[in-house]
């Protein structure tokens, strides 16, 4: 799929603004002739008869836009609500088709494009596509839907949370950093901890274990997990305890975690989910000399 480009919100709200500028001059004009003359002569109606039509002729295609775009926000929400299902069962594939298909045919509807767009780039994260997540968690934080007031505690900060946990899973710590400030800054300290799993996975990559215990404990507290959000904080609690010598096994299907982690792609990977703290020492050790 070539990536859209969405309508931004600030050309949404300056073309929603234009569309009101001929309806307002009529009224202002038409008040101005009649209340300036107790019995406006025929050729004055006449003017603000033709100012009438001029102004319906210039908003009413814009009207008529809008009344279909209002029809459709029902069935697209049903399209949203089935794409949100398939991804929380696992299926990112037919998730991805799901929205991207949703992003292409809805294109009067940008808000919702923006919101298809930032689910199609969690199904290529959850696929190991990180470029294309990249780019599509671009193209939704570029257009500035998430600064709208009606969303910058939703897609505003989920948005810059996926780019934020992107970032911390390849190991751009600083970046993922600068990407967690700006999105929790967006809510209130109560409503934070849902969004410590890209704190977590930093004081991970720096082996700070006590942190990301203590940032995973908020996350599965704030919201109970499920699905794959359940199988990602088991995961890095058991890639916590196996860097401390402990023996856990990893969940199956969030391999994707390790994408540009070799370490913990390899115990994703691992049979038992678990390295032997004999072979990290064995990795940096020289081979023994030949018999």
């Amino acid at each position: 799929m070539s990536l859209p480009k969405l309508v931004s919100l600030s050309r949404w709200r300056r073309e929603a603004i234009l569309a009101l500028v001929p309806p307002g001059l009529f009224l202002l004009m038409a008040g101005m002739m009649i209340l300036g003359e107790r019995n406006p002569s025929g050729p004055q109606l006449l003017g603000v008869g033709v100012l009438a039509i001029l102004a319906l002729s210039w908003s009413l295609p814009d009207l008529l836009k809008k009344w279909r775009v209002f029809a459709q926000v029902q069935a697209v929400q049903g399209e949203l609500s089935e794409g949100l299902r398939l991804l929380e069962a696992g299926e990112n594939v037919a998730a991805q088709q799901a929205f991207e298909a949703l992003v292409a045919q809805h294109k009067a509807l940008p808000a919702f494009q923006a919101t298809a767009l930032q689910n199609a780039a969690v199904c290529c994260l959850r696929q190991g596509d990180f470029v294309g997540a990249r780019q599509r968690f671009d193209v939704v934080i570029t257009s500035g839907w998430g600064n709208h007031w009606r969303m910058q505690g939703g897609l505003g900060v989920v948005s810059l949370n996926g780019l934020a946990l992107l970032e911390a899973l390849e190991g751009q710590l600083g970046e993922a950093r600068r990407l967690q400030k700006q999105a929790l800054a967006r809510l209130p300290q109560r409503g934070r901890a849902p969004f410590r799993l890209v704190d977590a996975v930093i004081a991970l990559r720096e082996k700070r274990y006590e942190d990301a215990t203590k940032f995973l404990d908020e996350c599965q507290e704030a919201a109970p997990a499920t699905g794959v959000r359940l199988a990602v904080l088991q995961s890095f609690r058991g890639f916590v305890a196996s860097q401390q010598g402990q023996k856990e096994k990893a969940p199956a299907g969030v391999t994707w975690l390790g994408t540009r982690w070799p370490e913990l792609k390899q115990w994703l990977e691992d049979e038992n989910g678990e390295i032997a703290a004999s072979q990290q020492e064995g990795d940096n050790e020289p081979p023994p000399p030949p018999p």
